[in-house]
């Protein structure tokens, strides 16, 4: 009878087969983790996106209501919730209007307004532009915290420029900047 020779892998090769098999899958593992971080920060991105969008259109509707007499004042609502107390002077020369927070020197946010709340907890109201999210939002959008800086342009009299920035957590995530034209006052 012939003796059959065993066919098999040697200890060795086993090892070697391992240690490849381990450093492939940490490399992908590496490629997982860097993108849930970058998925992370494209839901964030998209959602700060979603909600400047809303403020500055919550904004220029405001602006629309806004009488050109002397002494009026902004009425800011924001998903058809009143922020703070919802009326705001127009912010002259060298000064800012922070929203929430009133008026104070450029570059210093003092407060930020929770997404669907008031400063105090507002609870939505019958202004006849906006809408609120309280229905539709699943407290995604809850998280996210935003100011409007406005400050009066050089260029004319009537152009400001707006910041809107949007936190999440405390953590600032995106500014964004534009321009709105709030109508001169009428004496």
């Amino acid at each position: 009878m012939y003796k059959r020779k065993q066919r098999g892998f040697s200890l060795i090769e086993i090892l070697i087969a391992t240690a490849i098999m381990v450093v492939g899958l940490l490399g992908v593992l590496a490629l997982l983790r860097a993108g849930i971080h970058s998925t992370k920060e494209a839901i964030e991105d998209s959602n700060a996106a979603i909600i400047a969008e809303s403020a500055i259109s919550s904004l220029q509707a405001s602006l629309q209501q806004l009488p050109p007499t002397q002494g009026s004042q902004l009425e800011f609502f924001h998903d058809g919730i009143s922020i703070n107390a919802n009326k705001f002077d127009r912010p002259t020369t060298g000064e800012s209007l922070y929203i929430p927070g009133g008026i104070g020197a450029p570059n210093t946010p003092t407060e930020f307004c929770r997404v669907g709340e008031g400063v105090n907890g507002s609870t939505p109201s019958d202004f006849p532009f906006n809408t609120t999210i309280a229905n539709d939002d699943p407290k995604i959008l809850r998280q996210y915290d935003f100011n409007i800086e406005i400050t009066p342009a050089t260029e004319a009299n009537d152009l400001f420029d707006v910041i809107i920035r949007i936190r999440r957590q405390n953590r600032q995530i995106r500014q964004f900047r534009t321009q709105v034209i709030i109508p001169p006052i009428l004496e």
